[in-house]
């Protein structure tokens, strides 16, 4: 009998989790195509950890290995660190601050613990965490106190937070989505839009109405690679003269 009552909890958690999985393919399209088992795996993970995908204290982020199978990297947001700090009801106050050192940037967090006499200081170099990739190119000092933000709370509340994954900023594999490797890259929106508008003569209004009217793409951010010569091909056909 008590085997029969495990295997029936088991079953409501197998679906239990499903519907989650269900409802976050529906939120994050770059999840459509994991498959279920390794999502499933990364749900009853996030949970463990008492993080909710579908709240986003968690992100799960799908890449591609070498071999074509897809991993789910999950990454909390840096307010979980000073969340979990807050809970413990030891955290008296924090600040963060971005100052120039010589050359260098620096990003200072002090932390005061109700516990500790001494506040907690912690300092993070830009040129120590700096990555070569999109979001720290465009936003290098806000990365840079995600950064430190991070290191100083996982240091300074070990217990409520050295179990959580890493921030995103300090995730040092690089990662590549789904989404972006489906979706085409800024190289090719330049060319796409040095065709449409410096080529074909097209006012942005006017590619913007056919991208939407004709296949439902609200931005050129979301225009697939395997459309993309397909869509260029159709605007120049557009600029042909028709025979009377």
């Amino acid at each position: 009998m008590s085997q029969i009552v495990e295997d029936k909890k088991e079953l409501i958690r197998a679906q239990e989790f499903e519907k989650v999985a269900q409802m976050l393919r529906t939120v994050i399209p770059s999840l459509k195509d994991v498959d279920d088992q390794t999502l499933i795996t990364a749900i009853a993970y996030a949970k463990h950890l008492g993080l909710d995908p579908l709240k986003k204290e968690v992100h799960l982020i799908p890449y591609k290995n070498k071999d074509g199978s897809i991993t789910i990297q999950p990454i909390v947001s840096y307010t979980e660190y000073i969340k979990r700090a807050e809970r413990s009801g030891k955290l008296k106050g924090w600040k963060c601050k971005v100052q120039k050192q010589g050359n260098e940037y620096v990003a200072v967090v002090e932390i005061k613990r109700s516990d500790w006499e001494i506040p907690f200081v912690w300092e993070v170099p830009l040129s120590e965490v700096k990555r070569d990739t999109p979001l720290w190119k465009q936003q290098p000092l806000f990365m840079l106190r995600k950064t430190a933000i991070a290191q100083a709370f996982r240091m300074c509340f070990p217990e409520e937070t050295a179990h959580l994954p890493y921030e995103e900023a300090e995730y040092w594999e690089e990662v590549q989505t789904q989404e972006e490797d489906e979706y085409i890259t800024q190289e090719q929106r330049k060319r796409f839009w040095a065709i449409v508008k410096g080529e074909l003569g097209y006012t942005p209004e006017f590619v913007k109405e056919i991208l939407k009217e004709r296949y439902g793409i609200e931005s050129t951010k979301h225009i697939k690679k395997s459309q993309y010569d397909e869509i260029i091909e159709y605007f120049r056909k557009l600029s042909e003269p028709v025979e009377g």
